[in-house]
């Protein structure tokens, strides 16, 4: 079915950066026509797409009607989007009956805002198994990826991603704050705003207000103990590169040069 040998990593990485997708559902209203909307989503513990929708929803209705359902999720959307990778994950949906404490509580902290819908009547989680996915990393690179190449369990998901959570939420905040500052070059000052909210054998995902920050390692961590060395190694260089950099910007008290005038960097608080 390939056309070229993708590049499996980059696919994953894309669909594990992005946390919304346009959801393509068949049209309960409009027969033979497909009805699309954005939607957030969750990779689940096997690495399948997770959805948290109302009864009421468009989707939910169509869901009955046929359960083959697809998600499309793009890298960007400016300037040429041809040049931009993105994925459509086609599967079937169901609805998660029983879903475990650890899959509920994890998706809210993907997702704050919907806090006050967690228990409400009316909503539902929804589950994609995956049939294929259609992965196109740019011009002339378009492949068609099955699910054995693409789905990857999460060795963290539960007690250790609970013990992670605990130590980087409560005592180590300054280093997500930091994660943030030195890594993606953001101007942070309240670390309160920072919080851990999952993580992964290929990386990790910060929350910052409603927004998810991903941070990707370079080779796959598999283990707590790795994962606890590579944290502790980030957060030692973050620490000493922002020192670095703090030492750069203080003002050379001998240089005679004129003042120029100070620029306030837009700055979260």
């Amino acid at each position: 079915m390939n056309q070229f040998k993708p590049n499996y990593k980059l696919a994953r990485r894309l669909f594990l950066t992005h946390t919304n997708g346009v959801l393509s559902t068949h049209s309960s209203q409009l027969k033979g026509f497909p009805f699309g909307s954005i939607v957030p989503y969750m990779p689940s513990e096997n690495g399948e797409v997770i959805l948290f929708v109302s009864e009421a929803a468009q989707h939910s209705i169509n869901f009955k009607l046929n359960p083959k359902v697809s998600l499309t999720v793009v890298e960007g959307y400016s300037g040429n989007i041809q040049n931009y990778g993105r994925l459509t994950y086609t599967g079937i949906v169901k609805r998660v009956n029983y879903p475990s404490p650890d899959l509920v509580d994890r998706y809210f902290r993907y997702f704050p805002s919907l806090i006050p819908y967690k228990g409400a009547k009316g909503f539902s989680f929804y589950s994609i198994s995956l049939t294929v996915v259609r992965f196109i990393g740019g011009a002339n690179q378009v492949a068609w990826i099955e699910p054995e190449d693409f789905l990857v369990k999460n060795p963290y998901y539960g007690e250790s991603e609970n013990i992670l959570l605990k130590t980087m939420n409560a005592g180590s905040k300054q280093d997500l704050l930091n994660f943030c500052n030195y890594y993606k070059k953001m101007i942070i000052k309240n670390k309160d705003l920072v919080s851990l909210a999952g993580v992964d054998s290929e990386g990790f995902d910060l929350i910052l207000g409603e927004n998810k920050i991903r941070f990707t390692f370079k080779e796959t961590v598999d283990t707590l103990a790795e994962m606890k060395e590579v944290l502790s190694g980030m957060a030692n260089q973050a620490i000493e590169g922002l020192k670095e950099k703090n030492d750069e910007s203080k003002p050379d008290t001998n240089s005679q040069s004129l003042p120029t005038e100070e620029k306030n960097p837009i700055k979260l608080r």
